[in-house]
């Protein structure tokens, strides 16, 4: 089995406009952290616990 990888571009730099005003958004990205994939399911994992709490009071 081989294993293939997509590389994925982040811009570091966006404009964003919503009604009028305007947003400057800047990315930036630690090389020594989590990767893309570990952050996504981190995220998720606790979007879903905040939901449980929420619906269990």
């Amino acid at each position: 089995m081989t294993n293939s990888f997509n590389v994925v571009s982040f811009p570091t730099k966006t404009k964003m406009q919503i009604g009028k005003t305007t947003y400057l958004i800047n990315s930036y990205f630690d090389k020594t952290g989590e990767s893309l994939k570990e952050k996504i399911k981190n995220l998720l994992i606790l979007e879903v616990q905040r939901k449980s709490e929420q619906t269990a009071t």
